[in-house]
């Protein structure tokens, strides 16, 4: 059974991928990868691995058998298979014999520990991430952030939230990509975490600066994630309307209050308002805006104007969080 003294997630990269031009037909017969590996993975996995065909009822007997050992061994709870996909034959992209081993490798895990949590690399077939949990997008943003280090400088918007908020299958999740560089950098997290909470997206936090994800995630948690409805910037009907264009907001809703990400997707410093509509729920008779600066780390009470009227500064490609209520 699935160790549960430890609350820890621990999670286990399972390579289950293989180039055409590479297939072992059982676990008997060994193949090298040489150049066609670092052309489809990378230098960076060991290049001593066989390649596998998922279409082979043994090797699936033979991948499944070897995590469930694993399982066993180290009580995992938590599993992230990356790099992996349907086999193809010539022509032939064999979706549905990789299904099957998805199928067998979630339900396995479920029997031996059914709160499990299982992620996908998002890049699989449609049928293959219905044995996942959450999708984790993100990476292939790693070279455009090393170069033009932000997000909107390279995508719209709307190109973002089709390519990582799309509500198809599991939930989704956002591996920020400066790993190349700016990795330690409070700008650039700061500005990975106004996109990311513009799109009430979670996290799998690596490869930025940890401080400004728990500092944000932490505000993020306490309010309530779990106990609110999120509202987009694309959605009708707004609570936060932002008087200059290139000040995105969405927000969470609770009855007594709201937690708005109020975003400056543009190169330029932003001096403006936000309009704040609460209406409908029950706030403090006096309320104020809690804004917080993840970039300065400073919090300001500020009392709201006229008509929800909050003046706002936002640098450019930066971020606030403004709290209104508990």
């Amino acid at each position: 059974m699935c160790a549960r003294a430890n609350p820890c997630w621990l999670a286990v990269a399972v390579l289950l991928a293989a180039p055409a031009t590479a297939s072992a037909r059982s676990p008997g017969e060994q193949i090298i990868w040489a150049g066609d590996f670092d052309a489809n993975i990378g230098p960076g996995f060991d290049h001593h691995l066989v390649s596998v065909d998922h279409t082979d009822r043994l090797w699936q007997d033979f991948i499944v058998a070897s995590i469930h050992d694993w399982i066993e061994r180290w009580g995992i709870r938590g599993m992230y298979h990356d790099c992996f996909g349907p086999h193809t034959h010539g022509d032939r992209v064999e979706i549905f014999a990789f299904c099957e081993l998805a199928n067998r490798v979630y339900t396995m895990h479920r029997r031996l520990c059914p709160d499990a949590l299982t992620i996908v690399l998002a890049q699989p077939y449609v049928p293959c991430i219905s044995f996942g949990d959450a999708i984790l997008s993100g990476e292939m943003y790693r070279g455009p952030l090393a170069t033009d280090q932000w997000y909107p400088a390279f995508m719209t918007l709307p190109e973002f939230r089709a390519e990582n908020v799309v509500a198809l299958g599991p939930s989704r999740m956002i591996l920020p990509q400066y790993k190349i560089a700016y990795r330690d950098s409070v700008p650039h997290a700061v500005h990975a975490m106004g996109i990311f909470l513009l799109h009430d997206l979670t996290v799998y936090a690596s490869w930025f600066n940890m401080d400004v994800y728990d500092d944000l995630e932490t505000r993020r948690i306490t309010f309530g994630r779990d106990r609110s409805s999120f509202h987009g910037y694309w959605e009708p009907g707004s609570r936060g309307q932002a008087a200059d264009p290139g000040l995105e907001v969405s927000y969470y809703e609770k009855p007594s209050g709201l937690l708005i990400a109020a975003a400056n997707v543009t190169g330029e410093d932003i001096s403006s308002s936000l309009a704040i509509d609460l209406s409908g729920l029950d706030p403090p008779d006096e309320p104020l805006a809690r804004v917080y600066d993840p970039l300065t780390q400073t919090e300001q009470a500020v009392p709201l104007g006229p008509d929800g009227a909050l003046p706002v500064e936002v640098p450019a490609w930066m971020m606030l969080l403004i709290q209104i209520g508990e």
